[in-house]
């Protein structure tokens, strides 16, 4: 079992995006969107396919229907910006594809987050902190880290 720390580490733009982009999430680009009947500026657009295209039988007229993928969309208030990386967006769309076990760790200096794949191989992560309660609070960037170890491991 290999120990890296990762020093309260803030992931980047870049390392943001790769890690979303590898759990399904798709970059559109930047949108104008309308929502009841307002218009938005230009914002960072993405998508997460959550029901694929699927083709079913109407029970009234008995012929072939195809039913249009569904997206959960997803727009950035920042250039650059992606899904935020909190514990929700994380357990939802990271951790149900590749992992078997989740387990958190904390202590008054660090908080840490153990893995197990659906293969058997071991992920952990470590991020330094100043109390418990900073622990608590960086408990999103101890599996973000790991989530993104799994990712590059699988690649």
């Amino acid at each position: 079992m290999m120990v890296n720390k990762d020093k309260e580490r803030i992931p980047t733009d870049e390392q943001t995006k790769e890690l979303w982009e590898g759990c399904g999430w798709e970059y559109i680009g930047i949108t104008n969107s309308a929502t009841h009947g307002l218009v938005y500026a230009p914002r960072e657009t993405w998508r997460h396919l959550y029901k694929p295209e699927t083709t079913m039988t109407s029970p009234t007229t008995g012929k072939p229907r195809v039913l249009p993928a569904s997206y959960q969309t997803f727009y950035a208030e920042k250039r650059g910006g992606s899904p935020p990386i909190d514990l929700n967006n994380l357990f939802e769309y990271a951790v149900p594809d590749r992992i078997s076990e989740v387990t958190f760790m904390y202590a008054s200096n660090c908080v840490s987050c153990d893995i197990e794949d659906l293969e058997g191989n071991f992920f952990e992560a470590h991020i330094d902190t100043e109390s418990i309660k900073e622990a608590w609070e960086k408990t999103n960037l101890a599996l973000f880290w790991v989530l993104y170890k799994v990712l590059k491991a699988k690649r």
